[in-house]
């Protein structure tokens, strides 16, 4: 079973800790593109795009001044690691790999990468099901 918070250091420990408000940042921008909507800033890596996915309303530059590091792990693991399943995935460095992906990609894009690097299809637009995380701990089990 991988851990989270070790992913979690691995993938986002490179990421400040104060509010970053760089405008040529398309990630400090609520609509994702630079100059269009609200320059609200990033922390800890979280954007004003995570942000609304997870509190379900627009980052102010005050939310996102205020948002803790405890706050940022819980919004890293609901929307990037929960849906990758990452606590049933068996090989940690595997989990990490694809936590990174999912975290770097804004999410989304893990069911097509994962797919093509074990060689199948996968549906699923949001994250990995039981039956791909399952082949991935059989090809692991193989490999050792």
């Amino acid at each position: 079973m991988a851990d989270f918070l070790t992913a979690y250091r691995k993938t986002v420990g490179y990421e400040g800790s104060k509010l970053d408000l760089d405008p040529d940042d398309s990630g400090n921008w609520t609509s994702g593109q630079i100059g269009k909507g609200e320059l609200s800033g990033t922390k800890y890596g979280i954007t004003p795009i995570d942000y609304k996915k997870f509190y379900g309303k627009q980052a102010t530059r005050d939310d996102m001044a205020s948002l803790t590091q405890d706050r940022a792990q819980a919004i890293f693991k609901n929307l990037y690691w929960d849906p990758i399943h990452g606590d049933d995935i068996n090989v940690q460095h595997f989990a990490e790999e694809i936590f990174d992906v999912n975290v770097n990609t804004g999410g989304g894009s893990v069911p097509i990468i994962v797919g093509q690097a074990l060689g199948i299809a996968l549906q699923n637009k949001i994250g990995l099901n039981q039956d791909t995380i399952n082949l991935l701990n059989k090809l692991a089990n193989e490999d050792a």
